[in-house]
């Protein structure tokens, strides 16, 4: 193989194995965090209910949902809810980390096919397929923070330290951003080349904008004031529109540097949070993917307080503790355990944007000035005349 062959494959290789600050212990928080967040997501919906749907309300037919959930009973799907609950509660204390991690996939992807048919949810595969597939493949989330961790130092294996950098803890964090570059990348592309509506259409955003308007009367939500506003100077509606085709268009940047990549992250939060609250659009579920970019283990360094178990607590304790939390969370999920993780209802697909929308706002602030920097040291560098000393 030539060298010229052999440059993009080391390009890649070098991408993926790129140093990333704290790694282990960022990747150990954020299992925790996707546990919680997938908790709240299956408490949201009693998957018993779509035992005898009635036909009108399936809007779609999928061959696989009927193959597998069609003679379903509420009690199954229910108790399919309360094993999804046991290893999700296991994934959080990270009690046997890789299999809870392939039963959630496995689970996960289960109630998502029953529940598709009737398009109660949108935007899943990310949160259901993509992420515990890569976790499971590639992932080392239960390297920190986790009852495994802590019961393999208790054998004499070595501790992994959470501030290290190692690649390997972040390699599936980095194969999913490809995912996402590829899907607003694809986005993009769909919207220019399905006839062309978000060029050739000037108005095409703020009539959307009063259609949805109408949707949220009737749903009494808060309508979005500044569609009215943007059907009156198209223009600027015009100017938005050519912004996010130029956004999701040039996602596949967010692969050249992690200033780039934070940047992008930051502005994907803020354009969800703006079609939830202008559109009524809801992409809550691929939330915790960009989750992963967040660095959880430098806001851990902040905070003052710590939680440690005392040594003189055996790992079978804890382990059965683990077990009693989760047979606690399964048989009541319905009674009542699943409030929980909504906070009684105030945690909604919508209400999770609003305090989402402000940190993001600051994220981009803060990347784009990161960016700037980036940049005009690279000139900087770029400029700097080479200095050859010579003896004599």
């Amino acid at each position: 193989m030539s060298a010229g062959s052999r440059r993009p494959a080391v390009l890649v290789e070098r991408w993926f194995t790129t140093a990333e600050p704290n790694a282990a212990g960022r990747m150990g928080i954020f299992r925790i965090v996707y546990g919680l967040f997938c908790l709240w997501h299956v408490g949201i919906f009693d998957l018993s209910l779509v035992a005898g749907a009635p036909e009108e309300l399936r809007t779609t037919h999928i061959a696989l949902a009927e193959a597998v959930g069609a003679d379903l009973t509420a009690g199954q799907l229910r108790l399919l809810d309360a094993a999804l609950v046991v290893a999700l509660t296991f994934l959080v204390v990270g009690l046997r980390t890789r299999t809870a991690t392939i039963a959630v996939l496995v689970l996960g992807l289960y109630r998502e096919v029953l529940l598709a048919p009737l398009k109660l949810e949108d935007s899943n595969p990310m949160l259901v397929f993509v992420v515990p597939m890569c976790m499971a493949v590639a992932g080392r989330w239960g390297d920190t923070y986790s009852l495994d961790a802590r019961a393999r130092r208790r054998r004499g294996a070595a501790r992994v330290d959470p501030d290290d950098d190692g690649w390997s803890h972040f390699l599936a964090a980095r194969a999913i951003l490809v995912v996402l570059a590829v899907l607003f990348t694809s986005a993009a592309l769909t919207k220019v080349l399905d006839g062309g509506t978000w060029i050739g259409e000037r108005d095409l955003l703020p009539n959307l904008m009063l259609e949805r308007n109408v949707e949220l009367a009737r749903l009494g939500l808060p309508s979005n004031p500044v569609a009215p506003w943007l059907s009156h100077h198209l223009v600027a509606g015009y100017a938005l529109q050519l912004s996010v085709l130029l956004f999701e268009g040039t996602f596949l940047l967010a692969l050249t540097s992690r200033e780039v990549r934070n940047l992008y992250v930051a502005t994907a939060l803020v354009f969800h949070a703006v079609n939830e609250f202008g559109l009524a659009v809801s992409f809550t579920p691929v939330l915790i993917a960009y989750g992963l970019f967040v660095d959880w283990q430098a806001l851990a360094h902040r905070v003052p307080v710590r939680v440690r178990v005392p040594e003189d607590v055996g790992d079978g304790v804890l382990a059965a503790g683990a077990v009693a939390l989760a047979a606690a969370l399964a048989l009541t999920w319905r009674a009542g355990a699943h409030a929980l993780f909504d906070l009684g209802g105030l945690l909604t697909w919508r209400s999770m944007w609003i305090p989402v929308l402000p940190l993001a706002m600051w994220w981009f602030v803060r990347s784009a000035f990161a960016v700037a920097r980036s940049g005009l040291a690279w000139t900087a560098r770029r400029r700097t005349p080479l200095v050859v000393a010579v003896d004599g």
